[in-house]
């Protein structure tokens, strides 16, 4: 068996409007192995949510999304139909949203969205169990650090709190089982203390499973304690993929190098002006003709300027969409 889980090649996505498509992602190469976590890093409005949300189809209808090649577990998903698709969605793979008030219907108790997953997970693996589902769900609950398990049971998702809810969350995505689980900033909205506690439950949830997780961030530091592997995106594409501790220990693209310098400098509480990268994210109508960073690079030079770079391999899957990187390498 194959250590690859997930295989996509050239995704693009884009959205309709005013007889245009606006694209947003732009190119997309990702393999995602088996058990591990791939986190995935850049500013808001980078491409990290559409890319999650392309891979389990849950972008809306004015989405248009194209890919070379999309394949789950040696499943060919572009050939699939909604139908197809929604089946094996709800049962091995899995979407973890920033806001987890969005995850549940607000007319349903806990208990309901429970035992739901319950009957659709033991469905897909088509066993059967004896245990009452009450009794699973306390049990599932008390996993995920809510002592008061018999009483949330029967509450409404407005009656608990968003760290509350997140862990409620892990919860069913416990007791569906899934192979592939995509994070959107799941710990953004959450406080310091229940954001730590929240990403000790990711860990279990990753240990317990072994499923792989699509850690989507802007935080440096919880990237750095939790993924295995970093994918750094800037404008829709994927400027820099490696091992994590390769990436933070030696970043090789200018947008990750600066990326890494304002989040040591920020754990370092230095003093002084915080480190930053100049300039913003470029207008996806209005793209620079060359490298997409360019006009935000202080290491540019006439190549960037005309010509777009290719993603440049290097060593243990490491790949850096930038000519120093290719230069860099090349014999003298």
């Amino acid at each position: 068996m194959s250590d690859v889980l997930v295989d996509i090649r050239q995704l693009t996505a884009g959205f309709r409007s005013q007889g245009r498509t606006l694209g947003i992602v732009r190119g997309v190469d990702l393999t995602i192995e088996r058990g591990e976590v791939l986190g995935i890093i850049g500013e808001s409005g980078s491409g990290k949510t559409v890319t999650g949300l392309a891979l389990l189809r849950l972008l809306p209808e004015n989405a248009e999304v194209q890919a070379e090649r999309m394949v789950f577990d040696g499943q060919d998903l572009l050939t699939l139909d909604d139908d197809g698709f929604g089946a094996l969605r709800g049962a091995r793979l899995a979407m973890i949203f920033q806001d987890p008030v969005a995850s549940f219907n607000p007319a349903k108790r806990i208990g309901w969205h429970l035992h739901t997953i319950f009957t659709r997970a033991d469905e897909a693996k088509a066993r059967s169990v004896a245990t009452p589902w009450r009794e699973r769900a306390r049990a599932i609950l008390h996993d995920v650090g809510i002592t008061r398990a018999e009483e949330t049971i029967d509450l409404f998702p407005h009656q608990l709190s968003g760290g509350m809810l997140q862990r409620v969350l892990i919860a069913l995505i416990l007791a569906l089982e899934p192979d592939l689980i995509v994070a959107d900033e799941p710990t953004t909205n959450l406080d310091k203390l229940v954001e730590r506690q929240v990403l000790r439950l990711f860990r279990d949830l990753q240990r317990r499973l072994s499923a792989a997780i699509v850690f989507i961030t802007h935080d440096m530091a919880t990237a750095a304690s939790l993924c295995d592997r970093i994918a750094v995106m800037y404008a829709g594409q994927i400027v820099e993929i490696g091992r994590t501790r390769d990436v933070f220990e030696a970043p090789s693209h200018p947008y990750t190098q600066g990326l890494v310098r304002t989040s040591l400098a920020l754990a370092r509480g230095e003093g002084g002006r915080l480190a930053e990268i100049a300039g913003e994210l470029p207008n996806p109508s209005q793209l620079p003709p060359g490298c997409l960073f360019e006009p935000r690079c202080d290491k540019a030079f006439g190549r960037c300027r005309v010509e777009r770079p290719e993603p440049f391999p290097g060593r243990h899957g490491r790949a850096v969409r930038c000519f120093l990187a290719e230069m860099e390498q090349e014999p003298s």
